[in-house]
């Protein structure tokens, strides 16, 4: 839906082409880096289907102007919904929440551009270790990770870079 500021009235936009709904996905408004335009980006989350809810992994762009919707590469990870994630100028970035195997703590980025064939980069690990900081300032670092596990749950923030102050 979009309202219309001016009127104060309500306006129904296309709905997502993928034909069912989803609880906590993600959603990130960012920029075109080959045409300027601003465009929304949704996936993961999860949809209820045959009496229990399943984990997605699809991504979908949604042009604002045209009001379209088309398809982006899956998330290379596993499906899940309560991913962490934000938009940083013309960059989708996603990753962690829960999927069925547990808290994932993998981490993606999406460039917008017009590319033909846009795909996901994976980030570094997000993996914790234990450091111990010796008295004269040499440092001892874990071989394994303490922790794999995420406390990130549809957290969501957008900024547009060069910040200007």
């Amino acid at each position: 839906w979009e309202l219309d500021m001016a009127t104060l009235k309500w306006r129904e936009l296309p709905k997502l082409p993928d034909n069912h709904g989803r609880r906590h996905p993600a959603m990130n408004v960012v920029r075109n880096a080959d045409t300027g335009k601003f465009e929304i980006h949704v996936g993961l989350g999860d949809t209820f289907t045959n009496g229990r809810f399943v984990n997605l992994n699809d991504f979908w762009k949604f042009d604002i102007e045209s009001t379209t919707w088309s398809r982006l590469p899956d998330l290379p990870g596993a499906p899940r919904h309560h991913p962490f994630y934000f938009g940083i100028g013309s960059q989708s970035f996603a990753g962690f929440g829960h999927s069925p195997y547990g808290i994932e703590r993998d981490w993606y980025a999406l460039k917008s551009d017009s590319s033909i064939d846009p795909s996901w980069t994976a980030e570094s690990s997000m993996a914790s270790y234990e450091v111990q900081v010796h008295d004269d300032g040499s440092a001892l670092y874990s071989n394994e990770p303490v922790t794999r596990e995420a406390r990130v749950a549809g957290a969501q923030f957008s900024i547009e870079l060069p910040l200007k102050g």
